[in-house]
């Protein structure tokens, strides 16, 4: 990913952190508050039942599970619930979605009988014990809970996590069929191997250029070609667990349904779409390439299943998107009229730019960056997870979970290639210092065409181990603003280095 010659951070400081290319849309209309007695009373309907903290509830949900526990949040189209299972204590949020039906107190459900009235057994009733297998208990090792397969994302993104690394981390997976493929999302906001705390303006400018693409690839892979590979007998439930999300990790990060996040972390760092390019061509042409940008964000987000307003508030600068809970659902408005407001638009004049002390560390509101905590309400998250029991417990497989990662291969191949990317940088400067090096002389056409044969063996090797790392090599590191201008220019070499040994003769 090639970093572009001017800074945001300068063409905010220019600007005054605005860029007046408005996209507000028709503000949708409000709908109806929620209930006056039920807003006296504190409680919120949750599933079509009036809820309030400190309730003792039982949950059924969608999968199947039962939870009981007491009440210890409740906003908008989501409840906390602190319960403890299998010894594990946890509060866990449950969307209302997720919410198949709700009943206030601790009692059991009644048990039903096991036949219909004619006799026949009900198809709910709990099968018969079979009295012909083996009374012992299955051996760790052959536990029959569900199965669970870490991906590990770390390292600079698009750089060390690359879609290569990836094919080969989900045909490992594909080995072991697990039930649940978990990405757990730790990479660094980096550029170079230069890391930061900090928002870095220009790599959220990166962020749309090489970052997207890297995103683009590897959801692919993840998406698409589990779903329609035949050898994966049965689907795995690809989940992200995010520990750290800013940076065009974002874009991947949103091509999920299933998001679980860390406490204390963001999804975002994408954003100032709106001053790419800014000073470069007019502005049908900066714009053009703008939204062919957003469209290509806009896919993951639509993998995913979240609103393209939200796409649009982590982009753009000179957006506004506020929200409300109707109903236990965020309604979204394009403007500032919603109970929660996401995202400003920017405008000093109106004083509402955010400082630049505030940007680069990715707070204020020019730009939307998800907290775990709005992420909850806003249905990008479904909860917030500190440690993989609270994961395990949060996806209801706490239960003799069998945990694939001695075996797994994920983390080796990930720090393969990374220490391949490496070393193939390291390898074609040598090339590169070698060819330098190496001027075509000789006292005869005979010794003058053998210096030209090994310079272009020594271009072909450079060919061949930027083939091998394309996706992930920086050209910037050879002099070149791109991979392909390397190989264009290796191969014009070549082209005229045959030449002259064609006409050099003795």
């Amino acid at each position: 990913m090639a970093r572009r010659p001017l800074s945001l951070v300068t063409k905010l400081i220019a600007g005054g952190l605005l860029a007046g290319l408005p996209l507000l849309a028709p503000a949708i209309g409000v709908l109806a508050p929620a209930s006056p007695a039920l807003a006296q009373s504190g409680e919120q309907k949750i599933a079509g039942v009036a809820v309030k903290v400190g309730d003792t509830v039982t949950l059924t949900l969608a999968d199947g599970r039962t939870i009981t526990g007491e009440v210890t949040a409740v906003t908008g189209n989501q409840i906390k619930v602190k319960s403890k299972v299998a010894g594990i204590a946890a509060e866990t949020s449950y969307n209302a979605s997720e919410i198949k039906s709700l009943t206030v107190g601790a009692a059991q459900p009644a048990t039903a009988p096991a036949t219909t009235p004619s006799g026949t057994p009900r198809p709910d009733a709990p099968a018969k014990p079979n009295t012909t297998a083996p009374a012992t208990e299955p051996k760790d090792d052959q536990a029959q809970g569900p199965s669970v397969y870490f991906v590990p994302i770390v390292g600079e993104f698009g750089r060390d996590c690359a879609a290569t690394p990836m094919r080969e981390t989900i045909r490992d997976a594909r080995k072991f069929q697990p039930d649940f493929l978990i990405f757990v999302f730790d990479s660094e906001f980096a550029f170079r191997r230069e890391e930061s705390n900090e928002l870095d303006l220009s790599q959220a400018e990166l962020a749309w250029q090489g970052g997207l693409e890297a995103a683009l690839n590897m959801a692919e892979i993840i998406q698409d070609e589990i779903r329609d590979d035949p050898k994966w007998v049965k689907k795995p439930t690809p989940v992200a667990w995010v520990r750290r999300g800013m940076g065009p990790t974002a874009f991947l990060i949103m091509s999920f349904k299933n998001i679980y996040m860390s406490s204390g972390t963001k999804i975002g760092g994408i954003g100032y779409l709106n001053l790419l390019m800014a000073g470069v061509g007019d502005v049908t042409v900066q714009e053009k390439q703008r939204s062919l940008r957003f469209g290509r964000a806009a896919g993951l987000f639509d993998k995913g299943g979240h609103d393209l307003k939200l796409l649009r508030a982590m982009a753009r600068s000179e957006y506004e998107l506020s929200f409300s809970m109707v109903n236990g659902k965020p309604a979204f408005f394009e403007n500032l009229t919603g109970d929660e407001v996401l995202t400003d638009n920017g405008d000093p004049q109106e004083g509402k730019a955010d400082l630049l002390s505030d940007a680069i560390r990715g707070r204020g509101n020019d730009v939307l960056n998800i907290t775990p905590e709005v992420a909850l309400k806003l249905g990008v998250s479904k909860g917030t997870v500190n440690s993989r029991e609270e994961l395990f417990y949060a996806l209801g497989i706490e239960r003799q979970v069998r945990d694939l990662s001695k075996d797994a291969k994920a983390a080796k191949i990930q720090s393969e290639w990374s220490r391949g990317v490496g070393e193939a940088e390291a390898e074609i400067n040598r090339l590169l210092a070698e060819l330098q090096r190496t001027p075509v002389q000789g006292a005869t056409a005979t010794e003058r065409n053998a210096v030209r044969g090994r310079r272009i063996g020594m271009l072909n090797k450079i060919k061949s181990t930027y083939e091998a790392y394309k996706e992930s090599v920086d050209p910037n590191r050879f002099g070149s603003s791109s991979n392909k201008e390397l190989v264009v220019q290796s191969n014009i070499q070549i082209d005229m280095l045959k030449q002259q040994i064609r006409l050099d003769r003795d």
